[in-house]
């Protein structure tokens, strides 16, 4: 419990309820407004602005907290703001240990899927295993029924958090509780170079597409990943991805937008890109036998779980087919 002056901002002093609940601030100077704030791990703050009047003891001010966030039923893409590997929690308990508990996430190396609980096949990324619930990374999350999570972890405090990932498709998210633009990312190359986000688009790093989730299908161009959110990224060559701290940086006015590729360009970069096929490599444990196309993971069009979460409703692709080019014959008069 903290109370602070008017402003919400400025500390005046704080304690802790007692096992009922309760809890005072003693010696309050009268005659003035404060704002009374309640905060628990795991669960939103509330405040209550109030006003100590002289000779009225001021009391009933109490707060009902909600949970830090709530996943509907049904298969969501997440991504915890909170890291959970230091010490290492399993996920399932994390989650709140629901009933029939399936997690998976996607691995470029091996164009698949490791389900939970099982490693990380790339020893030198972890945070693409389903063991684990790392900042920066996301998984796909198959919940039961209606899920309040409250379990608190360790929040990211510092001004950034990198996030190595592999070539190709990722599952990524925001590792702080407030929205981050996506433009607000840096990308760091194999050779050390910092790019912003916007420069690793325009040099063919990274694809112009931030893909998210709605619980049965796939958006296209999100600006912001939310908290708690998960969303799918492109990168064309191994890079740390670099997520700075909102509360360190200038926000995103809502006007700007990273720039969009064009249909055409979208055509020929799903064009160029390889299918997948068969079954992945060396014993990596997937969702399914068969791993999807490029065009399936992109679009919802192929039940990529091999049905292991079950059926999904299917979103149609968003891409449109390669564009066909033949050469015209000279024709003479």
């Amino acid at each position: 419990m903290d109370l602070l002056q008017s402003d919400g901002t400025t500390l005046i002093t704080s304690t802790f309820t007692d096992a009922n609940g309760f809890y005072q601030f003693p010696s309050v100077a009268v005659g003035a407004t404060y704002v009374v704030r309640a905060s628990r791990s795991g669960f939103q703050s509330a405040q209550s602005t109030i006003t100590v009047n002289p000779g009225q003891a001021l009391s009933n001010v109490d707060f009902v907290l909600q949970p830090a966030f709530v996943f509907q039923a049904g298969l969501q893409l997440v991504s915890l703001p909170d890291d959970y590997t230091n010490p290492l929690q399993d996920p399932k308990a994390v989650f709140g240990n629901p009933p029939g508990f399936k997690m998976a996430k996607f691995v470029p190396n091996i164009n698949g899927y490791v389900l939970y609980p099982h490693q990380s096949p790339d020893p030198s990324r972890p945070g693409y295993g389903a063991d684990r619930l790392q900042s920066g990374y996301g998984e796909f999350v198959r919940f039961t029924q209606t899920t309040a999570f409250t379990t608190p972890g360790t929040p990211n405090t510092g001004p950034t958090v990198e996030v190595p990932i592999e070539s190709g498709w990722t599952i990524i998210g925001n590792p702080y509780s407030a929205a981050l633009g996506f433009s607000q990312l840096g990308v760091r190359r194999s050779d050390g170079t910092v790019l912003t986000m916007q420069q690793a688009l325009n040099a063919g790093v990274m694809f112009n597409d931030l893909l998210g989730w709605t619980g049965s299908g796939y958006t296209h161009h999100e600006q912001f990943l939310q908290p708690f959110k998960g969303y799918f990224v492109f990168a064309f060559e191994p890079v740390t991805l670099i997520m700075p701290n909102p509360a360190t940086i200038a926000a995103v006015p809502g006007n700007v937008r990273y720039a969009e590729v064009s249909p055409a360009v979208r055509r020929l970069v799903e064009a160029v890109l390889p299918r997948v096929n068969g079954a992945a490599p060396g014993g990596a444990r997937l969702a399914g036998p068969v791993v999807p196309s490029f065009r399936s993971i992109v679009s919802g069009a192929a039940p990529w779980d091999g049905g292991f979460f079950a059926a999904i409703a299917q979103e149609q692709p968003r891409f449109a087919p390669a564009l066909t080019f033949r050469k015209e014959r000279k024709r003479t008069a």
